[in-house]
């Protein structure tokens, strides 16, 4: 099974986002010494709703995040509404956790309003409107879930109108990674990081060799790259979502690529085996590969990136590399009404932090670096414990 690229955000989370004006005075008589807030958490974690203005009074389940929201690790959002009315009328709003947030100049078309059922842009039309929700980490703008918009005013999906209140996003986590080798030293179909190192020129599961290599005592899954001709190997790494059955929303990553653009060139790097075992960060001393030129490409759809590796001849030994992303949601364009709100510049990538450089093990570990055998088949590399100046 993939992982997902942070597990907190394995279930889905339906996100309820207020649009229209709400103040303290329409909840109630505002009261002297009261907390008031315009993001309210639900206890399970599942959902949460942004008053306008000053909002409701906060209460303790208000202050403090839950453990299922703390560990899942988002606490950035970013929702984007595509409307038209001769022109096209974007509203954007992003918040971190414990901020206000408020969107503004969503485009209603009078009285009949206007249904934000699909994420593609190219879709919208005077009467038909495009949404998506982001969410991930503030610090790096690590891309973790994307979502579409499921209801309005706590009911099923329908237009927007001057009188709603309020509008639900639901959303899948992200999910990608390594996974160990298949029968006959293949890769599984599932897998996210495939080549054609036995068959160049075709990308592909069955096309990408592997093998399974031990570090220390722990297993990895290893992508050989030893072509039997040339030094040029290919290989491409596809990001999904947890939820792949069609349904309403429909959240297939197929369903959303549209409303996910595009904000730039991918890059990747390559980086010397590093993992942690029983809590000690270990590192490749001996039987490294260095000479490896990785160029990564866009692939034909935003969740794609495609990779040319370039070999030195008659080098042997292992590497890793790891890839980032940049993308924007649903529209690269400011706000169209003030305040002005600049697209967040995210980066889909299969691990945040340091984790980014660490192995995937092709099972439980939050690594999104990809092990390589470079050169041959086999390796017996020497790992120690990493030590620091």
């Amino acid at each position: 099974m993939k992982k997902l690229i942070y597990t907190g955000l394995a279930m889905l989370m339906a996100f309820a986002l207020v649009t229209c004006d709400y103040t303290p005075s329409a909840l109630g008589e505002i009261q002297e010494g009261v907390e008031y807030t315009n993001v309210v958490y639900s206890k399970d974690g599942q959902s949460l709703t942004l008053y306008l203005d000053e909002g409701v009074p906060v209460t303790d389940a208000d202050r403090a995040l839950n453990k299922d929201m703390a560990l899942s690790g988002h606490n950035f959002f970013e929702a984007v509404f595509m409307g038209n009315n001769g022109t096209n009328v974007i509203a954007r709003i992003s918040w971190s956790r414990g901020e206000s947030a408020a969107v503004r100049g969503i485009h209603r078309a009078g009285t009949a309003g206007v249904t934000y059922a699909s994420v593609d842009p190219a879709a919208v039309t005077t009467t038909a409107g495009a949404a998506i929700l982001f969410v991930g980490r503030r610090s790096d703008k690590t891309l973790l879930a994307v979502g579409r918009l499921s209801g309005v005013d706590g009911g099923p999906l329908a237009a927007i109108t001057p009188t709603t209140k309020s509008v639900t996003f639901t959303i899948a986590a992200l999910k990608a990674g390594a996974l160990p080798e298949a029968s006959g030293h293949v890769a599984q179909a599932a897998s996210s990081f495939i080549t054609d190192n036995g068959d160049i020129g075709t990308v592909a599961a069955a096309s990408t060799t592997m093998n399974t290599q031990i570090l220390s005592a722990t297993s990895f899954p290893m992508y050989i790259l030893n072509p039997a001709s040339g030094t040029t190997v290919n290989g491409s790494y596809t990001i999904l979502t947890t939820e792949t059955a069609a349904g309403t929303p429909d959240l297939q990553m197929s369903a959303i690529l549209s409303s996910i653009i595009s904000g730039g060139a991918p890059v990747a790097e390559p980086v010397f085996p590093l993992f942690y075992e029983s809590g000690v960060l270990k590192e490749v001393a001996e039987g490294l590969a260095k000479g490896i030129e990785i160029t990564p490409t866009a692939g034909a759809t935003t969740n794609v990136v495609e990779f040319e590796f370039e070999l030195t001849a008659g080098e042997i030994g292992i590497n890793s590399f790891y890839f980032e992303r940049p993308v924007i949601a649903l529209i690269d364009a400011p706000s169209s009404a003030d305040p002005i709100i600049e697209p967040v510049k995210w980066v889909m990538r299969p691990g945040f932090g340091v984790n980014l450089t660490y192995l995937d093990n092709g099972t439980y570990s939050f690594g999104g670096a990809i092990l390589l055998g470079i050169g041959a088949d086999e390796f017996d590399p020497v790992v120690i414990d990493k030590t620091f100046p």
